[in-house]
C-alpha cells in the first residue's frame, strides 16, 4: 500500500539513526546494534509521546471533575427565555475548559501515532525479506532509508539467538536460510506472544477500570465505548494471540510488541496513581455520576424486563401452542406499558422544548433590530470555578447580520436566468408540497403555527 510508504522512511529512519549511533560511536557489532535499535525505537516513540499521554491522563481527571459545573451551566440555561442561551452556553462551557486547562486535541493523539509506526515496521520487514534472498547476500534496492548493505546485516541480525525477520508461518527453506531453527523458534514466539497479550489485557483492564470511575452515564457516546472496551478485553488479546500464531509475525515486531506494551502497562499504573493522587474526584462528581447512573440503570432494567417478557413469550409459545393468543396478548400489554412510559417522558420534554422555543421566538420578535440592549445573562451566577464569562451577544448578532448583508449582494450579483430559474423552481417546490398536503390531509406543526 502506497499510503503506509511515509511510515517505512520514518521506522527506517529512526532505526537507522540509532544504529549509527550503537554501531560508529560506541564500537558495537552490527547484529547487537540493530537489536537494540528496536528496543530505542520503542523507546524514542513512546518517550515522544509521553508529554501526550501525561496531559491526556491530566484532561481526563479535569474534564470529570467540571461535568457537575457544565451540568449546572446547562441546567440553568435549558429553560432561559433568552433566545441566545444555547449559543452562551457553548461559550461559556469552551471558556470554562479552557481555564481548567483542558486539551481534547491531545485526547487521541497517541493511538494515531503507535498504529502507523508497528504498520511501518512489519512493512519494513517486508521489504526487506522480498529486497535479498538472505544475510550477506546484497539486496537488489534500499527500503527507505536502510541502504543494501545494511539490509544484509539487519537479516542477519538475531535476538536471544532468533532472526529479527523470522516468523513461525515461514517457509523451512527461507528460515534455514536465516539460520533459524522451527523449535527454537516456536518456544520463543509462544514466550514473546503470550507475554504480549497479557500486557495488553491488562493495561485494558486498568483503562476500563479508569473509564468506569468517571463515565458519564447520560451520554449514549460513553456509554458505548464503556461496553466496547469491555468487549476488548476479550477480543484484544486473542487477536494478539492469533495474529501472533497463524499470521507473518516477524521476532522484530514480537519484541517491539513486548517492550512497547511494558511501556504502557507501567505508564499506566505511574499516572493513574499520580492522576489519583493529585486530581482526585470531587464530591460534586461523585453525586452527579450517582445520580445520571440511577437513571441509566432504570431505563437499562425496563428494557431487560421488555426482553425478558419476549422471551417468555416464545418459551409459553413453544411448550403451548394453543394459547399463543393469549401468551401475545400478554406480552402485547407488557410492549405498550413500556412504550406509552418512552412516549409520555418524549412528549413532555416536546412539549417544555416548544413552549420555551415559542416565548424565544417572542422575545426576539419584541426585541428592537440593532438589539443594543442586550441583557446580559450572566446575573453574577456563582460556579465553583468563578463566575460565568459574559455573552458577546451585540459582536455576534452584527457578525451575522454582516454575513446576511454580504449574502444578499452576493445574490444580487448573480446572472438575472439562474435568479429566475431558482425561484421558479422555489415557487414550483412549494405549490408541490401544498398539494401534497392538500391531497394527505396532513396539518402543519404547532410550532410552525404559531410562528405564521
Amino acid at each position: 500500500m502506497v499510503i503506509l510508504e511515509p511510515f517505512v522512511w520514518l521506522v527506517s529512519f529512526v532505526l537507522k539513526a540509532w544504529h549509527l549511533l550503537l554501531a560508529s560511536v560506541f564500537h558495537l557489532p552490527s547484529s547487537l546494534s540493530w537489536t537494540l535499535s528496536l528496543f530505542l525505537l520503542v523507546f524514542t516513540v513512546r518517550g515522544a509521546l509521553a508529554f501526550l499521554a501525561f496531559q491526556q491522563f491530566i484532561s481526563a481527571r479535569k474534564t470529570a471533575n467540571l461535568r457537575p459545573q457544565l451540568f449546572m451551566l446547562k441546567e440553568r440555561y435549558r429553560r432561559s427565555i433568552e433566545p441566545n442561551s444555547p449559543q452562551y452556553v457553548n461559550f461559556a462551557s469552551k471558556e470554562m475548559r479552557k481555564a481548567e486547562g483542558i486539551k481534547t486535541s491531545v485526547m487521541l493523539a497517541p493511538l494515531f501515532v503507535q498504529i502507523p509506526v508497528i504498520m511501518g515496521l512489519v512493512r519494513m520487514l517486508r521489504h526487506m525479506l522480498r529486497a535479498s534472498e538472505g544475510p550477506g547476500l546484497p539486496a537488489s534496492h534500499n527500503v527507505g532509508f536502510i541502504s543494501k548493505d545494511e539490509i544484509s546485516d539487519f537479516l542477519s541480525a538475531t535476538f536471544l539467538g532468533q532472526p529479527l525477520p523470522a516468523y513461525l508461518r515461514m517457509d523451512p527453506a527461507q528460515l534455514q536460510i536465516l539460520g533459524g531453527n522451527h523449535d527454537s523458534l516456536l518456544t520463543f514466539c509462544i514466550i514473546g506472544i503470550v507475554a504480549a497479550a497479557f500486557f495488553t489485557g491488562f493495561n485494558l483492564v486498568i483503562s476500563y477500570r479508569r473509564l468506569q470511575r468517571t463515565l458519564d452515564y447520560s451520554n449514549s457516546v460513553s456509554v458505548f465505548l464503556s461496553k466496547f472496551m469491555r468487549v476488548m478485553l476479550i477480543y484484544a488479546p486473542l487477536m494478539i494471540l492469533f495474529a501472533g500464531f497463524f499470521g507473518p509475525t516477524p521476532v522484530a515486531l514480537i519484541v517491539y510488541w513486548v517492550t512497547n506494551n511494558f511501556w504502557t502497562l507501567t505508564q499506566n499504573i505511574i499516572l493513574t496513581r499520580y492522576v489519583e493522587k493529585t486530581y482526585p474526584l470531587t464530591d460534586d462528581f461523585r453525586t452527579l455520576q450517582n445520580h445520571q447512573k440511577g437513571e441509566y440503570e432504570s431505563e437499562r432494567e425496563e428494557k431487560k424486563k421488555l426482553k425478558q417478557a419476549k422471551r417468555r413469550f416464545y418459551t409459553k409459545s413453544a411448550f403451548a401452542p394453543w394459547k399463543i393468543k393469549q401468551h401475545k396478548s400478554e406480552y402485547a400489554a407488557i410492549e405498550k406499558a413500556s412504550r406509552d412510559r418512552r412516549k409520555a417522558k418524549q412528549d413532555e420534554e416536546y412539549a417544555q422544548a416548544l413552549k420555551i422555543a415559542k416565548v424565544r421566538y417572542m422575545v426576539t420578535q419584541m426585541r428592537p433590530g440593532a438589539q443594543d440592549n442586550l441583557p446580559s445573562l450572566t446575573q453574577d451566577l456563582k460556579i465553583a470555578s468563578g463566575i460565568v464569562p459574559p455573552l458577546p451577544g451585540l459582536a455576534k448578532v452584527r457578525a451575522d447580520m454582516k454575513r446576511q448583508a454580504e449574502k444578499a449582494q452576493k445574490a444580487q450579483k448573480r446572472p438575472k436566468p439562474i435568479l429566475i430559474a431558482k425561484n421558479l423552481g422555489m415557487l414550483l417546490g412549494q405549490n408541490t408540497k401544498n398539494m401534497v398536503k392538500k391531497a394527505t390531509g396532513s396539518k402543519e406543526s404547532d410550532w410552525k403555527r404559531f410562528r405564521d
